[in-house]
């Protein structure tokens, strides 16, 4: 009878090893949650809620230290991106709903009171709506119509003159200094 209970034991034992083995190999994707409190900005398009880094899901603000290079000469388009975003959440609290990632920044749509805190940057001129398939493109439309945020003397994003299959280093383009999202590029 010892003998049976010995092999139990040891069974046991080998099942727990393997559980705590796989466990230490397997990926760990955080879940989608729900965060509230206030926000500590860190750019146009990502801040801090809770101790976790948002970056704001389906939309792209400028670098804090891109410039924008219209017909009237440059202006600090990112700095103001991020200002104008930090003036709209002091003091205020921010209810966020992330979406799963593996790493980095978590992506995540926030809002303040009901207000869609994505929704807004973009319709303040401030953000482009990101690549893909959005649900922002008609407020991008708007800012644009209306000479919003980066939109205000005739902003071409590079969406509309750079082809999928052009890169930085192919011509027509330079990489000048940064705009929108690290990046300034100038047709020659």
């Amino acid at each position: 009878m010892s003998s049976v209970c010995r092999v139990r034991i040891e069974f046991n034992w080998w099942r727990a090893c393997l559980g705590v083995f796989l466990l230490g190999i397997a990926p760990i994707h955080p879940a989608r949650a729900d965060l509230s409190g206030s926000a500590t900005v860190i750019d146009g398009d990502s801040l801090i809620v809770a101790g976790r880094r948002l970056q704001l899901h389906a939309v792209a603000a400028p670098d804090p230290a891109a410039e924008c290079t219209p017909t009237t000469g440059s202006w600090r388009c990112g700095h103001l991106a991020t200002l104008s975003l930090t003036a709209h959440v002091t003091d205020r609290e921010l209810r966020c709903i992330t979406h799963e990632t593996s790493q980095g920044a978590w992506p995540a749509t926030c809002f303040l009171d009901q207000e869609n805190l994505n929704a807004w940057l973009v319709t303040q001129g401030w953000a482009l709506a990101a690549n893909g398939d959005n649900a922002y493109r008609d407020a991008e439309e708007q800012a644009r119509r209306q000479a919003k945020g980066v939109w205000r003397d005739n902003f071409e994003p590079p969406s509309e003159w750079r082809t999928p299959a052009q890169s930085l280093d192919s011509p027509p383009f330079v990489c000048d200094s940064c705009a929108l999202r690290k990046q300034r590029l100038k047709r020659n």
